[in-house]
C-alpha cells in the first residue's frame, strides 16, 4: 500500500491496538531496517527516498534499488535484477539435472555477481526472443535452464516498475514495448558498466553485507623468483556477516566456487537458515564502491583504517580515506537533491562525474 503520511512515529502504538498485534520485537525490528536504509529518520519521519521507495510493490531494498538505478543510469539493468529478485529464480534446477543446470548458469557469468549473471541472462534470452522470435526464445530458454515464466513476468514486471518511475519524474520518456531497453540513452549511459551496476547493488542492499575471511595467500616458484597465487581454493575461504556466527554461499550461487577477490565485503539479497544459514544473490563490488555507497564512515588516522558502520572495515591511508569521505558527503547532498526534484539532471554535475568515474 502507499504510505500518505510523511511521519510513521506511534506506529508501534496503532499496531499494539490491533486485534492480532505484532510481536514488539517485530515492530523494533522493521523500523530499524526502514532507519538502515535511509526511509525513515531518527524522529521516524518518512524521508524524502522513503517516500520515493513507498511507491513501489517491493521491499525496501529493491525499491531503493530501483531509485538508485534511476540515479546512477544503468536503469534498464536494474530494473531487470529488481524484478527477478522479487519473483522467482530465473534458472531451473532440476535435481536430475543440476550440474548441467549450473553449467548453464555459468555460461553467463559476467564477473564476480549473482546480479550480473541474471541480467547477462535475461538480455541473452530477450534479445532472441526479440530478434527470431518465441518459438526461438522458447528454445533458447530450454537449451538454458531458463524459465520462460520468470522470464514472461520479469518482463512485465520491468515495465511496471518503469512506469512508477515515470509517473514520480525520474524519466520523462513514456514506457516501451516490454521487449525494449527501458529509458533513454541518458538513463542507461552506464548500464554497460558492471562495476558501476555493483556499485548500485551495494547501494540498494546494504546493510546486508557478508565479510569473506580469505586464507593466507600462498606463493610458487618461477625461475625468477617466487610469485603470488591469484586462485583461492573456494573451501578456504569463511564468510561472516555482521551477527556472531558462519554463513555460508548457496550452492546455487555463482559465488559458490569464486576463486578471486578483489575485497572482503559482499552485499546478498537473501538468507535462508536449513542445514547451516546461507546467503544468495550475491554481488562483490570494489572496496572504493562499499565505501561511497556504504553507511558512514569513520577514518581511524593511527591505524590507516577506515569503518563503516562501526564493523565493515576497510584499509586506506588516511588521507585517501579523508577524501573518499568528503566525496562520499558530497555526492550524498546531491543525491538529496535529485530526491527534493526527481527531474532535477545531476549528470552534468562533476561531483556525479567523479563518483561515476571512480567506480566504473
Amino acid at each position: 500500500t502507499t504510505t500518505t503520511t510523511t511521519n510513521v512515529n506511534g506506529l508501534d502504538r496503532f499496531l499494539s491496538s490491533m486485534l492480532d498485534p505484532p510481536a514488539d520485537h517485530a515492530v523494533a525490528a522493521a523500523m530499524q531496517k526502514l532507519l538502515d536504509v535511509g526511509a525513515i529518520d531518527s524522529a521516524q519521519t518518512l524521508t524524502a527516498l522513503g517516500q520515493h521507495m513507498a511507491q513501489f510493490p517491493v521491499g525496501i531494498h529493491h525499491a531503493k534499488l530501483i531509485i538508485f538505478g534511476a540515479i546512477l543510469r544503468c536503469l534498464d539493468p536494474i530494473l531487470t535484477v529488481t524484478a527477478c529478485m522479487g519473483y522467482k529464480p530465473l534458472f531451473l534446477s532440476p535435481i536430475d539435472r543440476r550440474e548441467e543446470s549450473n553449467a548453464a548458469k555459468r555460461r553467463f557469468k559476467n564477473g564476480p555477481s549473482d546480479h550480473l549473471t541474471i541480467i547477462n541472462a535475461f538480455n541473452a534470452a530477450k534479445d532472441v526472443y526479440k530478434r527470431e522470435g518465441f518459438r526461438s526464445f522458447l528454445q533458447f530458454c530450454r537449451d538454458n535452464f531458463i524459465s520462460k515464466t520468470v522470464m514472461e513476468e520479469i518482463l512485465d514486471l520491468r515495465v511496471q516498475f518503469y512506469t512508477i518511475l515515470y509517473e514520480v519524474g525520474f524519466t520523462s520518456q513514456r514506457p516501451s514495448h516490454r521487449l525494449e531497453t527501458l529509458g533513454d540513452n541518458d538513463m542507461n549511459t552506464h548500464s554497460g558498466s558492471g562495476n558501476v551496476i555493483l556499485a548500485c547493488m551495494y547501494a540498494g542492499l546494504y546493510p546486508n553485507v557478508v565479510r569473506a575471511v580469505l586464507p593466507r595467500a600462498t606463493y610458487k616458484k618461477v625461475e625468477a623468483g617466487t610469485v603470488k597465487n591469484d586462485k583461492i581454493n573456494p573451501k578456504d575461504i569463511k564468510l561472516f556477516g555482521k551477527e556472531k556466527g558462519r554463513v555460508f554461499f548457496h550452492p546455487s550461487s555463482i559465488m559458490f566456487d569464486n576463486t578471486s577477490y578483489r575485497s572482503q565485503y559482499m552485499v546478498y539479497g537473501k538468507k535462508m537458515q536449513t542445514s547451516r544459514v546461507f546467503v544468495q544473490d550475491i554481488s562483490l563490488p570494489s572496496s572504493l564502491a562499499a565505501m561511497l555507497f556504504g553507511g558512514d564512515i569513520t577514518v581511524q588516522h593511527k591505524g590507516g583504517i577506515t569503518v563503516q558502520d562501526e564493523w565493515v572495515k576497510f584499509s586506506a591511508h588516511p588521507r585517501v580515506a579523508v577524501l573518499i569521505k568528503k566525496l562520499k558527503s558530497s555526492f550524498e547532498a546531491l543525491f538529496a537533491l535529485k530526491l527534493q526534484e526527481p527531474a532535477l539532471d545531476i549528470s552534468a554535475h562533476p561531483i556525479f562525474d567523479i563518483v561515476c568515474e571512480l567506480v566504473s
